[in-house]
């Protein structure tokens, strides 16, 4: 429809989402060489919403895939407008990947300035990524009342992809807190929903 309208942006958009796709159906190299492809496309056209959240994707999905390239994607945001919406994904996203460097005071400190970009801007969703995230960073500190506090409850959840963002921190928070049964059940309960 976008093609057809001549709508550049929304083609764009709407291809970058077919990306997630091929990973989600098993294909990750595929899935990965369309985000490439997109994110240089909407980069050379100036669509630079586009190329920030494939960028996101991406990060986000290699980052919990255990996929490699994460400098190289992360370095892409600094040829980007300076504008809040991109200060707020790169903040998310260098927390995410120093998390996996296992640089976790500087995980932490990023996901709090997140929240930060996020509360300002009134980004609700994000947000609570950002809370779930830096949960899950307080965890491997061994602060665990602290992730606690900061971790939304599951009855925040608003969407079924909102099982995924949150069920490791969730789980690994009651874990260290000793709530093994609950943690058994959180589980239990993505299991399924990924299932359905």
């Amino acid at each position: 429809i976008a093609e057809g309208a001549g709508a550049e942006f929304e083609r764009l958009y709407a291809l970058a989402f077919v990306a997630l796709g091929y990973l989600d159906s098993g294909d990750p190299d595929r899935g990965f060489a369309t985000m490439d492809a997109y994110y240089e496309e909407a980069r050379a056209k100036g669509h630079w919403h586009v190329a920030q959240n494939v960028t996101w994707n991406d990060i986000w999905t290699r980052v919990h895939m255990l996929r490699g390239g994460l400098e190289e994607r992360l370095e892409r945001f600094s040829g980007m407008p300076s504008v809040p919406l991109i200060a707020l994904t790169v903040a998310s996203a260098r927390s995410y990947v120093n998390k996996a460097r296992g640089e976790l005071d500087a995980a932490r400190e990023d996901a709090e300035l997140g929240i930060g970009l996020n509360e300002r801007l009134g980004y609700h969703k994000m947000v609570w990524r950002c809370q779930v995230h830096l949960a899950e960073v307080l965890v491997e500190l061994g602060h665990t009342e602290e992730a606690r506090r900061v971790l939304p409850a599951t009855s925040a959840r608003t969407e079924l992809q909102d099982i995924v963002y949150d069920a490791e921190a969730q789980i690994r928070t009651r874990l260290a807190a000793g709530e093994v049964a609950d943690a058994v059940e959180l589980a239990r309960e993505a299991l399924s929903q990924g299932q359905s």
